[in-house]
């Protein structure tokens, strides 16, 4: 015999009665729930930043349930396994870390400021700050003070709890130290800002035309190089390698980083010191770019004009869709981090050029291994 209408039964199981109840509980939610359109996009960044520790979007969740403290309570244990389910999805890579968290915090306060139409200029003598140093707060470069931060909401009009909650607990957060701060002080001014995207990128394309990238180097090599670049003493030089080395883990941590890199041929050809020190880098190159998450190619001498003759860059990728892609770019004037759109395209795109230009990977390989042949 049929059942009732509103009790039949789906191929799925679910009957139309569950269907009209979780019609009725969703409509429920969605009332109490109601919050201003500024509120509906913060929660959607919140949502989007995948690092954003559990304590964080705890308090996001409490702050948009705007009645019934019931069912806030089963929006932010819903949020929080969310969260931790992305923990675990990424275990080898720090997704709560100070860079990512201080850039996240700075898009948005920069985001804030524009919509009140609000010069930065302005905002920093309001704060008693050089815009300079607002400058770096908005670009992630530099953490912020819980004081100037709520000086901040407030010019803003941001006065929803949770939205200020969750944005002093980023201020807080951005202030940990990353695991290279043993390192602090002997890294290069700035270069700490690269080591922290670095270890929380999902994959980075870089161009070398000098050297091999320090995430494929030796540690005799890497002593050279730092030899000759630097002024530092024999004992500060083997701390810097020490970092170097440690800064590779992100090749065979459980979530491993993504590298594509193209070494002019320059770089392969290059002896760093004493024949044998360079025959065992490029061996070491060879055995690397077997790893399934290492390419490895080289530019040609004979490939003429192309697209990096300006220098050196890396195109840094993250995994949460709210953190956009950062260049690095670095000389003999100090680092250069390039974040606009527009300017972090034009890498892209040059990379793709310089990468349809390369030897193939496995031809790369070859030649490679006969330079260090003939060492």
């Amino acid at each position: 015999m049929a059942g009732e209408p509103d009790q039949a039964t789906g191929s799925d199981g679910v009957t139309v009665r569950d269907v009209c109840r979780q019609a009725r509980q969703d409509a429920a939610a969605q009332t109490e729930c109601n919050v201003q359109d500024g509120r509906d996009r913060f929660a959607e960044w919140v949502r989007g930043a995948d690092a954003a520790d559990q304590s964080s979007v705890l308090a996001a969740a409490a702050g948009l349930a705007g009645q019934g403290a019931r069912r806030a309570s089963q929006a932010c244990s819903q949020v929080g396994a969310e969260s931790a389910a992305a923990q675990r999805a990424l275990p080898g890579r720090a997704l709560g870390a100070p860079t990512i968290r201080r850039r996240r915090l700075g898009s948005e306060l920069r985001r804030l400021r524009e919509a009140q139409a609000m010069k930065l200029e302005e905002v920093a003598g309001r704060l008693g700050l050089a815009a300079s140093t607002l400058s770096r707060i908005e670009t992630g470069k530099a953490p912020t003070r819980i004081a100037y931060l709520r000086s901040m909401l407030d010019f803003y009009g941001v006065d929803d709890p949770g939205q200020r909650q969750v944005l002093v607990d980023m201020a807080r957060e951005s202030h940990r130290k990353g695991w290279w701060a043993a390192w602090e002080d002997v890294l290069p001014a700035g270069f700490d800002i690269y080591v922290g995207l670095e270890a929380e990128a999902a994959s980075l394309r870089v161009y070398e035309a000098q050297v091999v990238h320090g995430l494929l180097q030796t540690a005799e090599y890497a002593r050279a190089v730092l030899t000759v670049r630097g002024r530092q003493a024999p004992a500060e030089i083997d701390r810097l390698v020490a970092l170097r080395m440690q800064r590779q883990q992100v090749l065979v941590r459980e979530d491993p980083l993504a590298l594509s890199i193209i070494l002019d041929e320059a770089v392969i050809r290059r002896v760093m010191g004493p024949p044998g020190l360079m025959h065992r880098q490029l061996v070491a190159l060879a055995q690397a770019a077997q790893m399934s998450n290492v390419t490895v190619q080289v530019l040609e001498f004979a490939s003429g004009l192309h697209p990096a003759l300006n220098g050196s860059f890396a195109i840094i990728e993250f995994p949460g869709r709210s953190d956009p892609d950062v260049v690095y770019a670095e000389g003999v004037g100090g680092q250069s981090y390039i974040e606009k759109h527009e300017e972090v395209q034009a890498r892209v795109y040059a990379f793709g050029l310089l990468r349809a230009s390369a030897l193939p990977p496995a031809e790369s390989a070859e030649l490679i291994l006969s330079i260090a042949r003939d060492l």
